[in-house]
């Protein structure tokens, strides 16, 4: 199963993927390519993702997007302009070129909420998750781990659910 993991730089891409793979922030790099095993209702798969790292050569990431299964798509919740993006960059690029590809909203930095520097809420964030159309909304703190499993796990739902899988609200509790 194939990930690839779009967003502004800065939103905490690479955070999420080396959270994921190590159950922490690890201090050592790993390759933009990296799988895990995941079991979903004592089902085993192999879930790859792809830290998306071309910035601004969009010709470069659409290679990256062929096959791909399903999308995580990241805002960071400290930052207004990476949501905007979400809406006028990437949601628009990947239905461009992969159109029939689930993806989910995950927002970044929930750590943040903790000492007050949030500056997207989560109201906002589930209207435009519902307007975009994506299969779920998920909040996540790759710094403490909050919420990484889920989206892993809402991930590989939405990429066996397929683009026609009814919107769900991702768990924001602690």
């Amino acid at each position: 199963m194939k990930c690839v993991i779009v967003g502004d730089r800065g939103t905490g891409k690479t955070s999420l993927r080396l959270s994921i793979i190590s159950n922490n922030l690890p201090h050592e790099y790993f390759p933009c390519e990296c799988s895990i095993d995941v079991n979903i209702q004592n089902t085993e798969y192999q879930f790859t993702m792809f830290d998306q790292m071309f910035g601004s050569f969009e010709y470069m990431r659409q290679l990256q997007y062929i096959n791909t299964d399903v999308f995580i798509v990241c805002y960071a919740m400290d930052s207004q302009r990476s949501l905007q993006s979400v809406t006028k960059r990437w949601i628009p690029e990947i239905q461009l070129y992969q159109p029939n590809v689930p993806f989910i909203l995950v927002g970044m930095k929930y750590d943040l909420i903790e000492t007050n520097w949030q500056d997207v809420t989560f109201g906002d964030t589930e209207r435009i998750a519902k307007q975009i159309g994506a299969f779920s909304h998920v909040q996540c703190s790759s710094l403490n781990g909050f919420n990484v499993k889920l989206v892993v796990h809402t991930a590989v739902r939405a990429a066996l659910g397929g683009n026609k899988a009814k919107y769900q609200r991702g768990s924001c509790k602690k």
